[in-house]
């Protein structure tokens, strides 16, 4: 056996698993109330489970342990399309359109409908050796139909961002195009996962796409605020900063020095909680404010609007006025 698509599969997972979790990990936490951030979150902890999931069945020789982890990878992607789906559309507040919504519980119905018969021979058949792999999933009666739901989802996706796209500021356009990238990278990758699934000696060369779409998820949310930045970046430095204070007291030679370090390191996290309340409070008096400015400018445009028709009524009838007094003159001349 050739093992170079084995080891591949197996990084290239974990690579895929690493840019999801971290990804889920900042989107949840910047504003877990938000249902936005939420159905994202979701999107990217589906996505690690099935990269996990995969990255661990590589290497197990054992075919019912390997079955097993087959059908939690793909238990897990049952999941992605729709929450994915369902994520653009809020993101782009197009999530309530009636046609929007009838798409939506239609594919979370068959989401449901799928993800019920996951952990059976109907979905998943069982799991044989296959070129390049020494497990791979065989495919069960209802898995076909699956695909053809995730094909439905994705090409839905792709035709209400450009639909969005055309009617759309510079800011929700750049938006759109990287909602675009991510899902073109991400889907498309993972579709070659599915070449050997179904006997097509291809192996899956995409898998990494995955994570990349993750990376630029990542970055589009940095540079263009598909969330709030600041809580974002936030988050991160007092993470990095929490990891690096939490080691120290497992590296200290003496007792005194690891209670010292260890009061430090509780003393950092209760600065770094009320940081985060800060920062917090601070980002939704920010947002409360541009609602209120952007409200008094609809009013002000409201009232500019109800001054240039008063001006273009008062403007004709001083027009007309003039035209009157011009034809008395005449009138009177003869």
């Amino acid at each position: 056996m050739n093992y170079f698509w084995l080891y591949y599969l197996a990084a290239s997972s974990v690579f895929n698993a690493i840019a999801s979790a971290v990804c889920a990990f900042l989107i949840f936490f910047n504003n877990p109330r938000a249902k936005v951030n939420r159905l994202a979150s979701l999107m990217a902890a589906s996505t690690t489970v099935w990269a996990a999931a995969w990255a661990v069945q590589a290497f197990i020789g054992e075919k019912e342990t390997a079955l097993f982890w087959a059908r939690i990878l793909n238990f897990a992607v049952v999941f992605i399309p729709v929450l994915y789906l369902h994520w653009v559309l809020a993101l782009l507040e197009v999530e309530n359109v009636l046609k929007n919504k009838v798409i939506l519980v239609l594919g979370w119905l068959s989401t449901f409908f799928f993800a019920f018969f996951a952990f059976t021979p109907y979905f998943v058949a069982t799991v044989n050796p296959k070129p390049y792999f020494i497990f791979y999933s065989e495919p069960g009666i209802l898995h076909p139909f699956f695909l053809a739901l995730y094909g439905a989802m994705i090409s839905y996706l792709v035709y209400a961002c450009l639909k969005v796209f055309k009617s759309s500021d510079v800011y929700r356009k750049i938006q759109v195009k990287y909602i675009l990238v991510s899902a073109i990278l991400g889907f498309g990758g993972a579709a070659t996962n599915y070449l050997i699934f179904y006997d097509i000696p291809v192996p899956p060369f995409g898998n990494p796409l995955v994570g990349m779409a993750f990376v630029s998820l990542t970055y589009s949310i940095v540079r263009y605020r598909f969330f709030d930045t600041k809580i974002i970046l936030t988050e991160i430095l007092l993470a990095i900063m929490g990891a690096a204070i939490a080691i120290l007291p497992f590296l200290m030679s003496t007792l005194f020095l690891q209670i010292l370090t260890g009061v430090i390191f509780l003393f950092f996290c209760f600065i770094s909680y009320l940081l985060l309340q800060y920062t917090h409070r601070e980002t939704q008096a920010k947002e409360l404010l541009e609602k209120r400015v952007e409200e008094r400018t609809k009013e002000l445009d409201e009232r500019n609007k109800e001054l240039e028709k008063f001006y273009k009524l008062t403007i004709g009838r001083e027009l007309k006025m003039a035209e009157l007094k011009d034809k008395i003159r005449l009138m009177e001349n003869k």
